[in-house]
């Protein structure tokens, strides 16, 4: 009888304070093993995705109850778990059933993960095998005394009060057994779409959602530079932190770092919860070499300001010509404590005038920590402090902008329009989703 199914398968000189950053090359270089493990319907279809999207540095792990779903996926390593249970057709919705078949391989999976540094959980939670299987891995994972990021989205609001509870449930569970939890309400990801979106497309966008997130930490652990953030950093970072925060934001033309940074702290995932009072932040910046060095200061502060002067910054920077005049800003912020408010507050506009910034202490030694008691009066004015009617430019210079043929491009098109956009009053299903995080926060 089979039980389980497992396959094998020329720049300008540096400033003097260059070396405080982490400017990434793009070489990838085989240190720490990280592991994606995508775990039920949700879950495997977030690792096909992220295959498909080419994110490489990482091994994939499939791991169903279905066998026959699995047997079509992309995944490295394919694990069919609690056949005996199931005969491999699946849970039918019962979490309870889910973990069973989890604890009856705990064996198997303990192989497959055993030489992991650090392991991505993914899934999506309110089914049977995603919410019951994924805290019994996130276990087995943490007493192997491995780096566990678990990253899940809940369910959307229309599929039900059952789907939503299981999901909660599976959500406090995954809690206890994950160094880092980041949870993508799937009713915030719909605030990403536009009303011209097939059904396919909005379908993907959770799964695109997921491969960003996860190759927003991987990236910063797998991409090696001159000075690297690497997987220690990151594992300061992440290490028992708890529920973590993300957002993310794209943008273009002469003052994209504080539009991208501004974006990301306002994104549409955060809505209703600040980074106010985390204890640390991950920074991921993707763009091309051109970008001056005070535009990336300003910027970074004005997240540090965000988040509070108590949290330490770690960012890396991944040179990629093929962003052209775009820029891509990943957040993660971890360790909020139980008495943090979470209450959202609106980021400042990047048309107001705001303090003057200030430029990283020669006696710091920490990456990509800006200190905040050096004076910059004597420095120029930022450029963005002179823009005025900001929106009535971007328009223009959007009408005028050819057509980017490369992926990022269709995506931030899709994040401007909808930060640019009328905000509606929230519904009912948002307040919930951040009535949850808050309280997995407590």
């Amino acid at each position: 009888m089979l039980e389980s199914v497992i396959h094998n398968i020329p720049q300008p000189a540096a400033p003097d304070y260059a070396d405080r950053f982490a400017m990434v090359d793009p070489e990838m270089a085989r240190g720490a093993v990280l592991k994606v493990v995508g775990i039920g319907g949700g879950g495997c279809n977030a690792v096909d995705w992220m295959i498909q999207k080419g994110l490489r540095g990482v091994d994939y792990v499939a791991v169903n109850t279905d066998t026959q779903s699995l047997t079509s996926r992309a995944a490295d390593v394919k694990l069919t778990i609690g056949y005996r249970l199931t005969q491999g057709l699946g849970t039918g919705c019962d979490p309870e059933l889910g973990k069973k078949c989890a604890e009856a391989d705990r064996d198997k999976i303990e192989k497959i993960i055993e030489d992991a540094n650090m392991v991505f959980i993914t899934t999506g939670l309110g089914g049977g095998t995603g919410s019951g299987a994924s805290p019994v891995v996130a276990e087995i994972a943490k007493k192997k005394d491995i780096l566990v990021v678990g990253i899940v989205t809940m369910p959307f609001q229309y599929e039900g009060k059952d789907k939503k509870l299981a999901a909660e449930k599976a959500a406090q569970e995954l809690r206890q057994y994950c160094d880092s939890l980041i949870i993508i309400p799937n009713d915030r990801v719909s605030n990403l779409l536009d009303g011209t979106k097939t059904f396919e497309e909005a379908f993907h966008m959770p799964n695109q959602v997921l491969y960003e997130s996860v190759k927003g930490i991987s990236d910063i652990i797998t991409l090696t530079g001159e000075i690297n953030v690497d997987f220690a950093d990151v594992k300061k970072v992440m290490k028992n932190s708890g529920i973590a925060l993300m957002g993310t934001g794209i943008a273009t033309g002469e003052h994209k770092m504080m539009e991208a940074a501004t974006k990301a702290i306002s994104s549409p995932l955060l809505e209703g919860v600040s980074l106010k009072g985390a204890k640390s932040l991950l920074v991921h910046i993707i763009g091309s070499g051109n970008i001056p060095m005070k535009d990336i200061i300003e910027a970074n502060q004005y997240i540090q300001k965000e988040a509070g002067e108590e949290a330490s910054m770690i960012w890396g920077m991944v040179k990629d010509n093929n962003m052209h005049d775009y820029v891509s800003y990943t957040i993660i912020a971890t360790g909020f404590s139980p008495q943090v408010k979470t209450a959202m507050k609106a980021p400042e506009s990047v048309t107001q005038k705001p303090k003057a910034p200030v430029m990283p202490s020669g006696r710091q030694t920490g990456r990509g920590i800006i200190d905040h008691d050096v004076d910059m009066n004597n420095l120029e004015t930022p450029t963005f402090i002179r823009v005025q009617n900001r929106q009535q430019k971007d328009a223009a210079r959007e009408a005028i902008q050819p057509r980017l043929n490369f992926d990022m491009n269709e995506h931030a098109n899709r994040v401007t329009k909808s930060y640019e956009r009328d905000i509606n009053p929230k519904h009912e299903d948002e307040s919930d989703s951040s009535d949850f995080l808050r309280l997995m926060m407590d």
